[in-house]
């Protein structure tokens, strides 16, 4: 029997668990129409709308657009994670 790759035995798993606890779960043409490019790593307007939503009257359209910047702008390694 052979061994399962990452896909079926970590990330399948998890998009299954996270549609069956609400999250919505989004096809992969879904998911590039939300991004700002390939390489993105995050879904532009979904960060940008729910830093608003979570901080109302504290972060607007523009703070939210310079927050999410801000964080892409972190290095992906342990520099980054300091």
């Amino acid at each position: 029997m052979p061994v399962p790759g990452e896909r079926e035995g970590v990330q399948d798993p998890f998009v299954r668990y996270a549609g069956e606890v609400g999250w919505t779960v989004l096809s992969a043409d879904e998911a590039a129409a939300l991004r700002r490019g390939i390489d993105d790593p995050v879904l532009h307007a979904v960060l940008v709308a729910q830093l608003q939503a979570l901080n109302p009257g504290m972060v607007d359209r523009a703070k939210a657009e310079e927050e999410a910047a801000r964080l892409l702008r972190v290095r992906p390694n342990t520099e980054g994670n300091l």
